[in-house]
């Protein structure tokens, strides 16, 4: 006779649960990159010095000149000095910028949903 072992219900809820926060997480990530994105002008940028964190400058629409160090760094660096590049600026608030790549917009949403998505997965077939 084969006995079953019973689950704890621990083995069952801590995955679902760390499951659906993720996802939670990651749709509200999304929704938030899609209305920043709807808000926003693309353009092009050149990057102003070669590092880890690129420093970009560029000019609005209405002649105010942004600089700023892109969140997100990488070793060797994605950007070259003086490499044109494209961003995305606020309409209303210039200094709100987002690189057009996929580490900078989407990473930490898709990244969120396949560790979610994992997760998920292993509470409900555990």
């Amino acid at each position: 006779m084969i006995l079953k072992k019973k689950k704890n219900p621990i083995e069952i809820i801590l995955p679902l649960s760390i499951g659906i926060v993720c996802l939670v997480i990651s749709f509200f990530l999304y929704i938030n990159v899609k209305k920043d994105l709807s808000n926003s002008i693309k353009t092009k940028v050149v990057v102003l010095e070669y590092a880890s964190n690129p420093r970009i400058g560029f000019k609005t629409q209405n002649g105010i000149n942004i600089e700023f160090y892109s969140p997100v760094s990488s070793m060797p660096p994605r950007s070259q000095e003086r490499e044109i590049i494209e961003v995305y600026y606020d309409k209303d608030y210039p200094d709100k910028v987002r690189i057009n790549s996929f580490m900078d917009l989407w990473f930490l949403t898709a990244f969120l949903e396949g560790f979610g998505g994992i997760w998920f997965l292993v509470g409900v077939f555990y």
